[in-house]
């Protein structure tokens, strides 16, 4: 977008002419910009818009596209932002598609690989990066699992994946989702009336993270209480349609205790060359990919309290660093 001296100010829409993508400046953090990338028409949804953090000086290397977590995933840009500057630093844009949560994962898959790879494409149309630039999935959580059910779709990418990063693989029953005894029997039920009590009804333009609440609330309604495909399903999937010739890094993190990269890599190794899928346990939990940079401020007096939460902060943000380092390296390896 240099190409073109924008001058961009930050809040500020500009409609690029001769394409449906729009571009809008939020913010130059650190040293990456974050763009706001909508991939079909002007009158897009909201979860349709693709969030661009770019390099902040020369060329980039390489692309990652970006699924985070259930509800995080519907603002990754800002929910991963700490991670994803980092990698930019180091010469990775990312295009972070947010989606909204959903039962059906198979549907959401699907959408999330149109998406991002549309807007790939149109990045690439604008000069944004080179269409040589490899381009790799990065998924955290639900969006791992997202990213390797839309990997064993028959049509491909585009462009290809090089690899797959997959942290904090989960693909768990909905009931072990929401470990409160009974609560999936009575959901339906509760929630039917609610919506109905309230006559909720959200606009196409209400920010993602609200409205794909009542898009899950519906489902519940309408009876949905399982995932599609389910667990058993994905083991399945996975074990048969994964693109044997992929390669995969799979992220753990020691204290998580709804992981199941040890089963996925299980699956993963009896597609794929045992090589080619590589294991790494790091130290951190399920929420390190979204550790924040914000400062704990004290208040007028520095308290226990106030010891206890920079000590933690301090601890998380080594361990995004760790992070953003070995997938670095791996992608230094295996991507360029």
């Amino acid at each position: 977008l240099r190409r073109w001296k924008v001058p961009f100010e930050a809040g500020h829409s500009y409609p690029l002419r001769g394409t449906s993508l729009s571009v809008r400046h939020v913010a130059s953090i650190a040293t990456s910009h974050v763009m706001d990338a909508r991939t079909s028409s002007s009158s897009a949804p909201s979860n349709e818009r693709c969030a661009l953090v770019l390099p902040p000086r020369g060329r980039t290397r390489a692309v990652a596209h970006v699924a985070g977590g259930a509800f995080v995933g519907a603002a990754p840009a800002e929910a991963y932002g700490p991670l994803l500057r980092r990698l930019a630093d180091a010469g990775v844009a990312s295009v972070a598609s947010p989606y909204a949560v959903s039962f059906d994962h198979a549907a959401r898959a699907s959408k999330l690989r149109a998406t991002t790879s549309r807007a790939h494409r149109e990045a690439v149309s604008f000069g944004t990066w080179s269409a040589a630039a490899p381009a790799f999935a990065l998924g955290h959580s639900n969006g791992a699992l997202l990213h390797a059910l839309a990997a064993c779709e028959v049509d491909a990418y585009a462009p290809p994946l090089q690899g797959h990063v997959l942290l904090s693989f989960n693909s768990r029953p909905l009931d072990e989702a929401v470990p409160v005894p009974g609560f999936m029997d009575a959901a339906p039920g509760f929630v039917r009336a609610a919506l109905e009590a309230t006559n909720v009804s959200m606009e196409r333009d209400t920010p993602l993270p609200f409205a794909q609440l009542e898009s899950v609330a519906r489902e519940l309604a309408q009876g949905g209480a399982q995932f599609t495909p389910t667990p058993q399903e994905c083991r399945r999937i996975l074990r048969t349609r994964f693109p044997e010739d992929a390669r995969a890094l799979l992220v753990q993190f020691e204290d998580d205790a709804i992981d199941q990269t040890d089963e996925l890599a299980m699956l993963l190794r009896t597609r794929c060359a045992p090589d080619r899928v590589q294991v790494k346990r790091m130290g951190g939990n399920h929420l390190t990919p979204i550790a924040q940079e914000a400062l704990w401020k004290a208040g007028t007096s520095f308290t226990p309290m106030d010891a206890f939460a920079q000590v933690a902060q301090t601890a998380a943000l080594a361990d995004l660093r760790n992070l953003a380092d070995e997938l670095i390296v791996w992608v230094e390896r295996y991507i360029l």
